[in-house]
């Protein structure tokens, strides 16, 4: 199910394949949708931003172009040079739309606390993956108590650690 922030961040991408101007092509590569002519990148666009794509005049799609593209959540419509739609791959919005609303509802602040959560979480796992593999060492036990002292004392966090 879609909802309104999906609209506003979510972007519609039109590919106008003129005739007559060489070889036009479109594929996906690390999850970007790539134009291409004469095999030569011209634009991309993320595939996490699109909605849609709609693909104007006469163009070559693989199987593994619309695959790629219906997993990623893209849809996908074919028309003629009259702008008609003659073919369509529709992919549906997935996911959880309560977790999705909540993401998108919640403020800046928290959106922050919880970021920083994120990095004191990655910060200790290394510490520990490091301590594990180098307990021997004791300029790694040094240095991994000022790295943690330096930066996880900058971190002060309530509410996510309560609900985590």
């Amino acid at each position: 199910m879609l909802s309104l922030p999906d609209f506003k961040h979510k972007q519609i991408l039109f590919i106008n394949t003129r005739s007559g101007e060489g070889a036009v092509n479109i594929c996906i590569k690390n999850e970007n949708i790539c134009y291409k002519k004469d095999e030569k990148i011209i634009n991309q666009a993320s595939c996490h931003r699109l909605f849609a794509v709609f693909i104007l005049g006469d163009l070559t799609i693989t199987s593994k172009f619309l695959d790629k593209a219906k997993k990623l959540g893209v849809s996908v419509f074919l028309m003629k040079q009259n702008f008609s739609v003659y073919a369509s791959v529709v992919s549906m919005a997935e996911g959880n739309y309560a977790l999705r609303m909540k993401q998108y509802q919640e403020t800046i602040e928290y959106q922050l606390e919880y970021a920083k959560w994120i990095v004191q979480q990655k910060i200790e796992n290394q510490s520990r993956l490091l301590l594990a593999k180098h307990a021997s060492e004791e300029e790694v036990k040094s240095n991994l108590k000022k790295v943690k002292k330096r930066y996880l004392s900058k971190f002060k966090m309530s509410k996510i650690q309560k609900n985590y």
